[in-house]
């Protein structure tokens, strides 16, 4: 049985100020292994979240997670492209548990997903393999991709940043560790994929195990998870790192 647990959204991200990634303490729940889904492209711009497309199709059959956004009442998610998965997931660093208990603290999020393997003819034989990524790089005025325990915890689709959205499910028995995802994106285009599909695509996603940490590279499959400090805890640690420094220089005179 699958559990409702998390849509992320914005809230009131601009508001918070710029911070190079690297000021951020990232900690993962990591994916270990797909056990199907689904991914619809269009690269006209034509909406994919519509019957007879594999992710529309998949997502209703199994009904892990909307289509609708927060709040429900038939309002739908739109978009070019959109991936839905059904993942084991392990999590021995307690990242859930920790974002349960920090229900208003901003979490940054980043998720990935490698050596997935695209079927587009149904024959159970991989015909593509890809790697898939959703931060906020390249979104002009975006740093992070953000939101509280919160603001995850509605039912429906939230938009996490213009044009994005995304839906998470968790099981409810943890030994389990289940996972139903669907993320939306509207006016995302590959410049990759319009080459080698210039009239877009619809695939399952086989089952198999999916790839684990690269050094220098990638943290592998999962969700990244971060605190944002707030602005104020911001300021307080520059103030407090300035002081340190001023009372090691008078020691050394």
């Amino acid at each position: 049985m699958m559990k409702k647990l998390v849509l992320l959204a914005m809230v009131a991200a601009l508001a918070v100020p710029a911070m190079a990634s690297s000021s951020l303490v990232w900690t993962q729940v990591d994916f270990t292994e797909l056990l199907h889904g689904a991914v619809s492209y269009d690269p006209t711009g034509g909406n994919v979240v519509v019957a007879d497309h594999s992710f529309y199709d998949t997502v209703r059959d199994y009904d892990y997670v909307t289509l609708e956004k927060v709040g429900g009442g038939g309002d739908y998610i739109v978009g070019n492209f959109a991936m839905y998965a059904l993942l084991k997931y392990d999590d021995p660093h307690n990242v859930l548990g920790w974002a349960v208990n920090n229900p208003d603290t901003p979490m940054a999020m980043e998720i990935r997903a490698t050596d997935v393997s695209l079927d587009f003819n149904e024959d159970g034989v991989e015909d593509f393999a890809e790697r898939f990524t959703l931060d906020a790089k390249g979104i002009p005025g975006i740093n992070y991709l953000m939101a509280t325990y919160n603001d995850i915890a509605a039912w429906g689709n939230t938009e996490l940043a213009p044009g994005i959205w995304l839906d998470i499910a968790l099981d409810t028995v943890p030994e389990e560790g289940l996972v139903a995802m669907s993320v939306v994106i509207d006016g995302y285009f590959n410049d990759n994929w319009d080459t080698a599909f210039p009239e877009g695509f619809d695939a399952t996603l086989l089952p198999g195990q999916l790839g684990g940490p690269e050094p220098g590279l990638s943290p592998g499959s999962g969700i990244r998870i971060a605190p944002i400090p707030a602005p104020g805890a911001i300021l307080l640690a520059g103030i407090g790192t300035s002081v340190v420094g001023w009372l090691r220089r008078r020691r050394a005179l």
